[in-house]
């Protein structure tokens, strides 16, 4: 049951060798088919927390070049502060706690030597604030600092309404956005047929060797186990 089966009706199966080192391209390709606006890439992990995860160290292994990467981090979620607090390199970043998004959009405009921010767009928490788009995005564009900056944003509870192009719009490509989801909170219709975490790159700048970071983010994922089985991947493909 386990193993890959050859049946007629799965001729097109994902090859791979071991099963924790799976890359899901099948159901990749699928994700990408549904997308107005396509990203540079997509990949696919076994939770949104492992997406966020791949993010953090693979951002870590492409900036080492860096001394300390500047961390904001504007996060509700008990797993996520736990994450952040335990598992972030502390010899490669320097984390910074952001309270608000009023004090995100400050940070944002008048920049205070971050590197990269990370954002949970909405409170998790009783009063369910909202990282406001078109305001995040200004903030963006009066930004007079010109070095490289990325943002990874949590848009798993505003999916349904999360709109990339409102950001994307005339964004300097000195930025670099990364989306992060868990897709069992919204994209299944309440089946919770399998867990499943997707990581999406956005730019602006055509100069950028994106197959390289893709490449270096699968490998991320196949040496550390974080990628989906087998079965999940045909469940979701169904």
């Amino acid at each position: 049951y386990k193993s890959a089966v050859k049946r007629k009706a799965w001729d097109e199966s994902t090859p791979f060798a071991y099963e924790r080192a799976l890359p899901p391209e099948l159901l990749e390709k699928k994700y990408l088919e549904r997308y107005d606006t396509k990203p540079r890439f997509i990949t696919l992990y076994r939770s949104g927390m492992s997406a966020i995860y791949a993010a953090f160290a693979v951002i870590a292994s492409l900036w080492r070049n860096i001394d300390t990467i500047g961390l904001n981090v504007l996060a509700y979620y008990f797993e996520t502060k736990t994450l952040v607090a335990a598992y972030v390199d502390n010899r490669h970043y320097k984390c910074k706690e952001v309270i608000s998004p009023v004090e995100l959009y400050d940070l944002l405009e008048n920049d205070d030597g971050a590197n990269l921010f990370f954002i949970e767009m909405m409170d998790v928490n009783m009063r369910q604030e909202k990282v406001q788009v078109s305001l995040m995005r200004q903030a963006l564009l009066n930004r007079k600092n010109k070095k490289p900056l990325i943002l990874v944003l949590d848009n798993s509870l505003v999916f349904d309404e999360f709109d990339i192009t409102k950001i994307l719009e005339s964004l300097p490509n000195n930025i670099i956005i990364i989306t992060v989801r868990s897709c069992i909170k919204l994209e299944q219709f309440g089946l919770e047929l399998s867990n499943l975490g997707i990581l999406e790159l956005y730019s602006n700048n055509d100069k950028i060797s994106y197959d390289e970071i893709k490449r270096t983010f699968s490998i991320f994922r196949s040496v550390t186990g974080l990628s989906i089985s087998y079965s999940d991947e045909k469940i979701l493909l169904s």
